[in-house]
């Protein structure tokens, strides 16, 4: 429905946890793509306000999502490590679902600087894959190995294959596969210890790819320098209005304002 008092508008797109909400490019420019625990994988037209539903499965719990930038395919992943890929254009599956790893997968994302290669992370582990490899008992192009639970896996945005991983080891890294998978070639030790009731943080990569960001459980966020193992270079809080931890966190792509996630459901927007 539509809220006349602040142009807000509001949508009840899925029944159950949304693992993923992102603009579209290409053919889904405009567009917002959603995929949630329920089955679901949806699309936003904002100019008839209404989703539609682009697939549907009884029996999958969509746990991440992440879309070409033509805009006409997908990469579906779910919470007992299956890949599915997914023609946006038909709304069907291209393919049997492959598993590729033993637990939920908690993301994938589209390198944008080589569109073959994609990265997942799962329990202790983060992979990296190419789409044109894909078959039954597909492996891995690159797997790196963390201590503990791997909560995200963010290729720089400014295409130069650099990944950002968050673990629950409390150390945020940053790995360039095609040059050494043995080995991170940067750690920024901090507390991802986010307990039971808090989402896991997920660090991201600014907009440029030229700095990383993460929520903190003193209910501000960090800004980090991706080439230097410092502490963080900027701090953004709102201590009277930010009463909750921001774990989840979005950049704009062409302006400078950050906004942060909390679990009070409430979007917090900082000018970077």
């Amino acid at each position: 429905f539509f809220d006349d008092d602040d142009g807000v508008l509001y949508y009840k797109a899925h029944g159950a946890y949304i693992s993923h909400c992102k603009w579209g490019q290409g053919a889904l420019r405009g567009k917002l793509l959603t995929s949630a625990y329920d089955g679901a994988v949806r699309v936003l037209d904002p100019e008839r306000g209404v989703f539609q539903e682009t697939v549907y499965s009884e029996e999958d719990e969509f746990s991440a999502c992440d879309q070409f930038s033509n805009g006409h395919g997908a990469l579906v992943c779910d919470n007992v490590g299956n890949l599915h890929q997914l023609d946006m254009r038909t709304g069907k599956f291209t393919s049997p679902s492959l598993s590729i790893h033993e637990k939920k997968i908690n993301t994938v994302h589209i390198d944008p600087g080589n569109e073959h290669m994609f990265a997942t992370s799962t329990h202790q582990l983060v992979s990296v894959w190419d789409v044109r490899k894909l078959k039954k008992n597909a492996k891995a192009v690159y797997d790196l190995p963390h201590a503990k639970s791997s909560q995200a896996a963010y290729w720089n945005p400014n295409g130069s294959g650099a990944l950002l991983t968050t673990c629950y080891d409390d150390a945020l890294r940053v790995w360039h596969p095609s040059t050494d998978a043995t080995k991170e070639s940067l750690k920024i030790k901090h507390n991802n210890q986010t307990g039971r009731w808090v989402l896991p943080f997920r660090a991201i990569w600014s907009a440029a790819g030229d700095g990383v960001l993460c929520g903190s459980m003193q209910r501000s966020m960090h800004v980090f320098d991706p080439r230097a193992a410092v502490p963080a270079l900027a701090t953004f809080a709102s201590a009277d209005h930010m009463t909750a931890i921001g774990s989840r966190l979005a950049c704009h792509r062409h302006h400078d304002f950050v906004a942060a996630g909390t679990a009070s459901g409430r979007i917090h927007v900082f000018r970077a």
